[in-house]
């Protein structure tokens, strides 16, 4: 599959909002960091995939924690 190919099987985008937040805790623990922005923690999210970052958008909206996206 390859990091660059990284997605979530489709189903799971449909789940309740409990088990979304709980997909985007789980992620952000192996994946994710924190980042302090003046008083402000944000929390970063960190993929190669584009689909699989917006699967995280979408995953987002849904549970109201809107992401946004930056390619380096």
């Amino acid at each position: 599959m390859g990091c660059f190919n990284l997605r979530l099987p489709d189903e799971l985008l449909f789940l309740p909002e409990n088990k979304l937040n709980e997909i985007l805790d789980g992620y952000f623990l192996g994946d994710g960091h924190y980042h302090k922005r003046g008083r402000k923690e944000e929390k970063i999210y960190s993929t190669s995939s584009d689909t699989f970052a917006n699967q995280l958008q979408r995953i987002g909206l849904h549970v109201g924690k809107p992401f946004y996206s930056y390619w380096q």
